[in-house]
C-alpha cells in the first residue's frame, strides 16, 4: 500500500490516507472544496474528502499497460470535472 501524508505549515502530520493497493502515480488538490484526487498503478482514480480523510468515489478508469496505468489526474478550473490520462492511450473526463 502507498501512503499519502498531508502536512500543515509547521510540519505536523494532519492525516494519513492509505490510498491505493499499488503505487500512487499522480494527484491533484482542490483545496477550496477540501478534495484530493489520486491516480494509481491499480488502474483506479479515487476522490478523497480531506476533512474526513476517506475515499468518496472510486473509478476503474484505465487499462494497465506494461505495469503502468494512470499517468496524470487533474481537476478542471471549475472543480466539477476530473481528467485522467492513462498508459492505454486514452484521456477520460469524469463529472462528480
Amino acid at each position: 500500500a502507498f501512503v499519502v501524508t498531508q502536512q500543515a505549515g509547521g510540519g505536523f502530520n494532519i492525516g494519513t490516507i492509505i490510498a491505493h493497493s499499488s503505487p500512487v502515480t499522480c494527484l491533484d488538490l482542490l483545496l477550496e472544496r477540501n478534495l484530493l484526487v489520486t491516480g494509481g498503478a491499480d488502474s483506479s482514480v479515487r476522490l478523497w474528502d480531506l476533512r474526513m480523510f476517506r475515499c468518496i468515489s472510486e473509478i476503474s478508469a484505465h487499462k494497465s499497460k506494461f505495469e503502468d496505468s494512470i499517468f496524470d489526474v487533474r481537476f478542471d478550473p471549475s472543480g466539477s470535472l476530473i481528467a485522467s490520462a492513462g498508459a492505454d492511450g486514452s484521456i477520460k473526463l469524469f463529472q462528480f
